[in-house]
């Protein structure tokens, strides 16, 4: 894995939860209970796991400009405004 991952301590968990469903500690059953998602989503977290690994489970979006963020040069206009006054 290049690089360092961001991960929230949900996403940390589901991390740790399915390590052990691949061990064999956890059934499907379990392990959707454990990570508090349906049987049908586990399913498709698992699915993302064994593809991508860690990195199928940290939010994609994450890291991403907000869609409702304002344009840097907005910003320093705002704050050159608010410095003169």
């Amino acid at each position: 894995m290049k690089g360092m991952l961001t991960m929230s301590n949900k996403e940390q968990k589901r991390v740790d939860k399915l390590r052990a469903w691949e061990r064999g500690d956890l059934t499907v059953k379990a392990l959707s209970q454990e990570i508090d998602l349906s049987e049908r989503q586990t399913y498709r977290v698992i699915a993302r796991y064994t593809r991508q690994g860690i990195r199928g489970i940290v939010h994609r979006l994450r890291g991403t400009r907000s869609n409702r963020a304002m344009a840097p040069s907005f910003k320093k206009k705002v704050q050159r405004l608010y410095e003169a006054h």
